[in-house]
């Protein structure tokens, strides 16, 4: 089938999320094109997305670009993992943010509770001096 191409479209932002995270596109909103020929994957890097410009690129103008291995299919785990580094790369605040808050709050529970023990024991320890003198 000489002179045709099968195209597709895929949303990496909401039913496309894994085809995304297997490629390696990241989150953002930017369109990328990926061309698959012979086992192999070439990424179309240029600006401009005019039929001409992609038409030559699908042509022959891909042999000028840097060849990739097309990347098996991740594991569940590999997946999971990739997404999250993929939203920790994107999101750095909020993740920073989700880490520091429960990290402060376990240091503050354990200072209140070692607050309370000194407490009850410089009690103790006063009754019982009270208790020494009146003996």
């Amino acid at each position: 089938h000489r002179g045709r191409s099968n195209v597709a479209k895929v949303n990496k932002q909401t039913h496309g999320e894994k085809t995304g995270r297997r490629f390696e596109l990241g989150i953002d909103n930017k369109p990328q094109l990926i061309f698959f020929r012979l086992q192999k994957m070439y990424t179309f890097t240029l600006d401009q997305y005019d039929v001409a410009t992609l038409d030559s690129f699908v042509s022959g103008f891909y042999k000028n670009m840097p060849s990739k291995p097309v990347p098996v299919p991740k594991t569940p785990f590999d997946d999971l993992v990739q997404m999250c580094v993929d939203y920790m790369k994107e999101y750095p605040v909020l993740v920073g943010c989700g880490v520091a808050v429960p990290v402060i709050l376990i240091l503050l529970f354990i200072w209140l509770v070692r607050g309370e023990g000194e407490e009850r024991l410089k009690k103790k320890k006063k009754k019982k001096s009270k208790e020494n003198k009146d003996k």
